[in-house]
């Protein structure tokens, strides 16, 4: 399976890295350079534009977005749909309060793409260690 990252901050390089480690193929963008330069080291594809991430990807797409939430995350969503096909499917991986993921979510259905709104957080040390 394809994914294209949004955002390589530390928690999204780890996810990079793992779904690598699970054959999966992954190219990841991000605005900072210093970012993709780090995860590109980990051995994940890197690209400099959005375009370009879209691009590298087979369709049906799936595209995993995790940037802070509020507007990096609409502005993000929005340029992203910009680029994405009926069938596409867009994961926001932000921690987006859920009124505003439905919004996100209806805007993106108008164009016949999925959003699925799956907030992040803690990584795999805290599911290994919680405990509740």
């Amino acid at each position: 399976m394809q994914v294209g990252l949004v955002g390589l901050g530390k928690m999204v390089a780890n996810i990079a890295c793992r779904l690598l480690g699970g054959g999966h193929e992954v190219t990841g963008f991000d605005h900072d350079p210093a970012a993709a330069d780090a995860v590109a080291a980990r051995g994940v594809s890197t690209v400099g534009t959005l375009d370009e991430l879209v691009d590298s990807l087979a369709r049906p797409r799936l595209v995993w977005v995790v940037v802070p939430a509020g507007e990096a995350t609409a502005a993000t969503l929005e340029a992203v749909g910009a680029l994405l096909d009926p069938g596409d499917t867009v994961v926001d991986g932000g921690n987006t309060m859920y009124k505003e993921s439905m919004d996100h979510a209806a805007a993106l259905r108008e164009q016949e793409i999925d959003l699925l709104d799956v907030g992040t957080s803690g990584g795999i040390w805290v599911s290994r260690t919680a405990t509740a």
